[in-house]
């Protein structure tokens, strides 16, 4: 049986935490491929709080955002070291979606005799510089494949791709909770770190003294944005604000008490993915979100709502049993369909 490596070299800790969305992934990956490989997730000291021993290929180094740049650099690179030189040609490595650029250096300097490493990728930010084209130039030859949801992404890199969801459903849509339309305790939910492109001050300003029940939960990434949040928030009735970090059993919570997920995403957006729109979906709650790529899923499948500004956005034509209750079963049928993807990428890998 092969091994299949799952590699997140920044390893990123917050406090014992992991941000992002690095360890559901992990877990997919468990789940999918442990019967047709020998999964092994790769990461820092922080991935012992959530898998088992025997799980793990565990990495010398966890990256502290609080520390200096150059030095979580360093670690990631260290982390690509230890990656390279404790495996073989014959392993399959995956490399997560986490200090891209940095781990294209690091296959140029440790990986020099493979070509049996994967890149899971959402944007072009490897290679937005001369000097990260340059190294790519060297990386690239490593690289035996992309797995992405994104085809103008991936045809950027001039790699072997594979076009599949940054998620891929591994639940029981019998098991999940099916709290009725009338219980729904939030109308919308905004959950997850909040960054300036995700539009949450936009959208909480728009529902702001509305009828609507709105969540919003999540740590900021930005003092001043945070600010701002609060003063909307503060003088909102109808919003609840909860800052801070947000744990799995509050996350799921969260969204299972919502009618919909709703995702203003801009800026970046527009060209690259979101894991929450999946999260999302795989809670079994549909999206209302910004029109942009992040969001085609949504708009192309009717899994949701999509409109093209939220200042003219009228939630009143989604909060609606009937009208909720077609998305509901839309995102119910995507779910039972989306398994075909794990066989698109067991292909893909050669597992």
């Amino acid at each position: 049986m092969k091994r299949l490596i799952l590699a997140d070299v920044k390893s990123i800790n917050y406090n014992g935490r992991s941000g992002g969305h690095y360890f559901s992934l992990a877990k997919d990956y468990l789940k999918l491929y442990g019967d047709k490989a020998k999964v092994e997730i790769a990461g820092g000291p922080v991935y012992k709080t959530e898998f088992k021993e025997e799980q793990l290929f565990e990495l010398p180094y966890d990256c502290i955002p609080s520390e200096p740049k150059w030095k979580q650099l360093l670690k990631a690179l260290m982390n690509c070291r230890y990656l390279f030189l404790n495996t073989t040609k014959d392993d399959i490595i995956v490399m997560q979606h986490a200090s891209v650029a940095t781990f294209m250096i690091g296959i140029v300097l440790f990986a020099t005799l493979r070509n049996n490493i994967y890149v899971i990728t959402y944007d072009t930010n490897a290679i937005d510089s001369c000097f990260k084209k340059f190294v790519y130039k060297f990386a690239k030859k490593h690289i035996k494949g992309l797995l992405t949801s994104n085809v103008d992404v991936a045809k950027v890199y001039d790699r072997p791709y594979c076009i599949v969801p940054d998620y891929i459903f591994t639940g029981d849509i019998n098991k999940l909770p099916n709290i009725p339309y009338k219980d729904k305790k939030y109308d919308f939910v905004m959950v997850g770190t909040i960054w300036p492109d995700k539009g949450v001050l936009e959208a909480a300003r728009r529902l702001a003294n509305t009828k609507y029940k709105v969540l919003i939960a999540g740590s900021v990434a930005f003092d001043w944005l945070e600010e701002e949040i609060k003063t909307v928030c503060n003088e909102a009735k109808n919003i609840e604000l909860k800052i801070g970090f947000v744990s799995n059993d509050d996350y799921n919570k969260y969204l299972y008490e919502s009618k919909y997920c709703l995702l203003n995403y801009q800026g970046t957006y527009a060209v690259r993915s979101s894991g929450v729109v999946l999260d999302a979906l795989f809670h079994g709650i549909p999206v209302a979100g910004h029109k942009c790529h992040a969001n085609r899923l949504v708009e192309d499948l009717y899994l949701g709502y999509v409109y093209d500004d939220i200042e003219k956005f009228n939630p009143s034509d989604i909060i609606d049993e009937s009208v909720y209750s077609t998305y509901k079963t839309k995102v119910l049928n995507f779910l039972r369909e989306n398994y075909k993807y794990r066989v698109m990428v067991v292909k893909f890998l050669g597992l």
